[in-house]
């Protein structure tokens, strides 16, 4: 086998494990609660998409679509909402923000990639969440707070998928 095509063969198992860690469910299979709560507090919702995520040993239904050209992701534990996201792109942050978040995670790690970034809980307590990839294949998130100022990082962890061959 060519490396080219063990190379494909790796990128297509690597994506599959972070696909699998959160499930898509049927919209038919969620609670009427969370759907008539999207449906009012989000009238204008598009796209919307269900999974069912576990972290830390809870299950959660987390619901994400598009309102205004932005895209949201909200977090249920027993019908309750616990947790709201809002991408945002790394250069809309404050520039003092920016600067701050840049100089925390060059000290950490001068090798990393920022994937994706999120205000939590958008609104005045709001944190930021910037998920990273540094070399080796390892992914953290890492929460700031509003100033830029580090709050906490957690490793994600990408379990190995058993060979098919």
């Amino acid at each position: 086998m060519s490396f080219k095509t063990l190379f494909l063969l790796f990128a297509l198992a690597l994506s599959s494990q972070i696909l699998a860690q959160e499930k898509g469910v049927n919209r038919k299979k969620v609670s009427p609660t969370i759907q008539k709560y999207i449906a009012d507090t989000f009238p204008n919702a598009k796209h919307i998409r269900y999974f069912i995520e576990q972290e830390e040993g809870q299950t959660y239904i987390e619901c994400d679509f598009h309102l205004n050209k932005e895209e949201y992701s909200l977090k249920f534990l027993k019908e309750k909402l616990v947790e709201t996201e809002m991408e945002i792109e790394f250069e809309e942050f404050p520039t003092d923000v920016l600067m701050s978040i840049m100089n925390y995670l060059r000290i950490e790690n001068p090798d990393f990639k920022i994937l994706e970034c999120q205000e939590v809980n958008p609104g005045d307590n709001a944190i930021y969440e910037i998920n990273v990839k540094i070399p080796g294949d390892h992914y953290y998130e890492y929460f700031f707070d509003k100033k830029g100022q580090f709050i906490r990082r957690f490793e994600e962890v990408i379990s190995p998928i058993p060979s098919q061959f």
